[in-house]
């Protein structure tokens, strides 16, 4: 997906209001889109000043870019990078990737995001390619690329190569299936510092 447009701006609004209840539960002052369209706002508790900010992002792995690397909507990620620097706070990425197992013939008919390019792409690889072939769109060519993609300005947990797989979730609807798991991404500080102004 590429950035808040129509097709996912209801999927990244549901991202964004479940992390944030989770960290309300936990005890956060946390503010979904509520300040300077920040995700999620985590506000101190002592004169309500912005603490942190966190940016969410819901990918999928037939987006990595075929025949190279990287993957189509990393990009906004690293504007996120940019243009939340000038907070000078702490700033979290966290990136969830979903890898379609299945996806129904009519998947296009019921709104599933990018049905007929998800059928395509199923169609060229057995699930034994997706599992084992990290040149090909499941988590492990993900989790390559977003490490090469970020791991110079980024602290990225899980570590590469040690995702714990009780930690993926697996969803179900219309007869689509997929896995979905998660990363963040703890943008390192002499990144978050705002570049000086032009003389």
């Amino acid at each position: 997906m590429g950035g808040k447009t129509s097709g996912n701006i209801g999927r990244e609004r549901w991202l964004c209001d479940w992390i944030g209840e989770a960290l309300q539960q936990a005890g956060y002052d946390a503010r979904p889109e509520a300040i300077d369209r920040i995700d999620i706002a985590i506000m101190s508790p002592r004169g309500g000043a912005l603490q942190c900010v966190i940016e969410a992002k819901f990918l999928f792995c037939h987006d990595c870019i075929q025949g190279g690397r990287g993957h189509k909507f990393f990009k906004n990620v690293q504007d996120d990078i940019k243009k939340r620097c000038r907070h000078n706070v702490p700033h979290l990425e966290i990136v969830l990737a979903a890898n379609y197992q299945t996806m129904c013939s009519d998947g296009k008919r019921l709104g599933i995001y990018h049905a007929d390019a998800i059928s395509s792409h199923l169609a060229k690889h057995t699930a034994g390619d997706r599992a084992d072939d990290s040149s090909c769109c499941g988590f492990d060519r993900f989790e390559r690329d977003l490490f090469e993609e970020f791991g110079t300005t980024c602290d990225i947990f899980p570590q590469r190569g040690k995702y714990p797989k009780k930690h993926s979730w697996h969803a179900e609807h219309l007869g689509a299936s997929q896995s979905i798991q998660a990363w963040v991404l703890s943008v390192r500080p002499k990144t978050q510092t705002a570049p000086p102004p032009k003389s």
